[in-house]
Formats: structure tokens, sequence, C-alpha cells
């Protein structure tokens, strides 16, 4: 059980830093949405989600996780638009 607490443990640390970098993100999705809204773009770049995605998914080493990661970037960029886009309607 020991092994178990300490890989939990571990796990919690990965999910704080996470938890950490996602804000950051969101964050920085905030100001791109500030800048889209201030020079008349849309909120939307297919081009460069595909960008994400491929860059992304490229460090991955594991192949078997790869295909998960993929699913987690979608999200994460489905998420980012929803936020861009609430917090477009905002200013």
């Amino acid at each position: 059980m020991d092994n178990l607490e300490s890989l939990r443990k571990e796990m919690d640390a990965v999910d704080a830093q996470m938890a950490a970098l996602f804000e950051r993100r969101m964050q920085l999705s905030r100001e791109i949405a500030v800048f889209k809204a201030a020079h008349g773009l849309g909120a939307v770049d297919p081009s460069r989600e595909e960008e994400i995605i491929r860059q992304g998914s490229a460090v991955v080493g594991d192949p078997d996780v790869r295909a998960f990661y993929v699913r987690f970037q979608k999200n994460m960029l489905a998420l980012s638009r929803e936020w861009q886009q609430q917090n477009k309607e905002k200013l």
C-alpha cells in the first residue's frame, strides 16, 4: 500500500501543476480573445488548432498515450474557444 500512496501523492503533485498550467493557459486565451476582438479576428483558427495538436502529439513518446493526448488537446482547445467567446462578449 505504501507504493500506492506514494504514486497517488505524485499524481496529486502532477495534477496541481496541470491546474496551474491550465489556469495560465486560460489567462493567455483571454488575452488572445482581447487581441482578436481588437483586430476583428474570429475566435476559431483551424490551422492553428491543427498545429497545436500536431506539435503537442509529437512530443508524446508513448504511442499508446499519444491518441489520448490528442483527445486531451482537442478538449482543451474546445474549452479555450468557449472561454474566448465568453470573454469576447464581455468586451
